[in-house]
């Protein structure tokens, strides 16, 4: 559900009468998750796996598609626009180079280019640019060292959970396999076709990275890519075969992938190998110290608004490293394209200075159908869980920034 932005929620928390001024929002960092795109197999290697026809696409694979790039357009503006209403980067005139900085992950065109999207269409009218490393280059500022298990007992542990939380797994993620295995046949065979989506799931490592292998993880492609069918607008009649419902088909499925994307990407030690160079980044950004990037770049202690372009993976692991976690009734995946991250820090009247959470999201019928997001949508309060124990709407700047460190 969607939610308002409540200033009273910043201002309870430090104790602050709610007849005083109300807080100054300073600087904001924004991690968003690329466009729609493709599936990142070709429909022949779909076919392969699920043993069902799928539709081809008018891109390669996992390259963004036409409608992605404007579905994404809308995101940026609403979200420049938003924080214009809330007097950031409220000028008369286009705000200089130093106060916007846009960095792309390089190891995929869809994030390069989307970063170009965030570029034109922040604040439309005015030209920034979007940078990143060479493209296909590693950036370690998005995947650290990989997401790379250097000891047996991280690698033991990794496995021992996802052990624990297949025994104890949720009713949904079974109703999704179900509902999935439906579309397949109804029934099936280990031995031929239909796969079988309840094979039992084992942990392949891969250069020191954990992949699940098994029928979780056949209903967790196929899930995703009946969504981004969807989202992409294909035609009902291709969508999922033919479908009736597709909305609620798409909520009935989707827990497949976010069971997946919970055993594996947000693994505490997982994500930490991931992501604590972005969070390392943000929280410097956020105490106006120069950052800077990894091709040798600056963004400057001037900066109020900069905006890294990544994957579902970025936000999974920065969702993992500060306890956030959220749901949307109109998008059944937390991490759906164009999804955006914002971390705000705002200054009270008494000089202290709060981090706030925020996701922006579009719902299904928004992307599939371009709509723009209503002017009044201000996203969603996260609670920073691992701010103190039980979880606050905001974060003092200094327990924040220790976070990335701990």
């Amino acid at each position: 559900m969607r939610h308002s932005f409540l200033i009273a929620v910043l201002l309870g928390i430090t104790g602050v009468a709610q007849a005083s001024p109300a807080p100054i929002l300073e600087k904001v960092v924004l991690v968003t998750r690329h466009g729609v795109r493709s599936p990142t197999q070709t429909a022949l290697a779909l076919q392969s796996l699920t043993g069902r026809v799928w539709p081809s696409w008018p891109v390669a694979p996992g390259q963004l598609t036409d409608h992605g790039r404007q579905a994404l357009a809308l995101m940026a503006e609403h979200v420049g626009a938003h924080y214009r209403a809330l007097g950031l980067l409220h000028t008369s005139a286009c705000p200089s180079a130093d106060q916007v900085g846009i960095w792309a992950d390089s190891s995929d065109d869809r994030t390069i280019q989307s970063g170009q999207i965030w570029a034109e269409h922040l604040l439309p009218g005015c030209k920034f640019t979007s940078t990143s490393m060479p493209a296909h280059d590693r950036d370690p500022l998005f995947s650290g060292n990989g997401g790379i298990l250097t000891t047996n007992a991280d690698r033991i542990g990794v496995e021992r959970d996802i052990a624990n939380a297949e025994a104890n797994r949720p009713a949904d993620v079974g109703r999704a396999l179900a509902k999935l295995q439906a579309l397949l046949g109804n029934t099936c065979n280990v031995h031929g076709a239909p796969p079988c989506l309840d094979v039992p799931n084992t942990v392949a490592w891969h250069k020191g990275s954990p992949h699940l292998t098994g029928g979780l993880s056949t209903a967790a492609t196929m899930s995703e890519n009946l969504l981004l069918q969807y989202l992409d607008d294909m035609p009902s009649q291709q969508v999922a075969w033919g479908q009736n419902n597709l909305p609620t088909l798409l909520a009935q499925v989707l827990p497949a992938h976010e069971y997946q994307s919970d055993l594996i990407r947000r693994s505490a030690v997982v994500a930490h190998a991931k992501g604590d160079g972005l969070a390392h980044a943000i929280s410097s950004i956020l105490s106006d110290q120069k950052t800077v990037l990894s091709d040798g770049s600056l963004i400057t202690r001037s900066a109020q608004a900069v905006i890294f372009a990544g994957h579902d993976t970025t936000l999974d692991a920065l969702a993992t490293i500060y306890g956030l976690n959220w749901t949307f009734e109109d998008q059944p995946d937390r991490t759906a394209p164009d999804t955006t991250l914002a971390f705000e820090r705002w200054r009270n009247t008494d000089g202290t200075r709060l981090v706030k959470v925020v996701v922006f999201h579009q719902s299904l019928d928004e992307i599939r159908y371009l709509q723009p997001l209503p002017a009044t949508e201000s996203g969603t309060s996260v609670a920073v869980g691992a701010c103190v124990s039980g979880g606050h709407a905001a974060c003092l700047l200094e327990r924040f920034v220790k976070i990335a460190g701990d």
